[in-house]
């Protein structure tokens, strides 16, 4: 992947109403394969506690 689709990609992210609507800061955004695996340990933990 090249710098100009990455920025485009970027652009979409940003360009998302629900991405405006959270905000996040730089550091804390997810995408892609660490949200996954965030998704996944989030999953694990909940099936976890019942």
């Amino acid at each position: 992947m090249n710098a100009e689709d990455y920025s485009m990609k970027r652009r979409i992210i940003e360009d998302d109403a629900s991405y405006d609507e959270i905000d996040l800061s730089r550091p804390l955004e997810i995408t892609g394969l660490s949200g996954l695996i965030l998704l996944l340990i989030a999953a694990s933990l909940g099936i976890a506690c019942f």
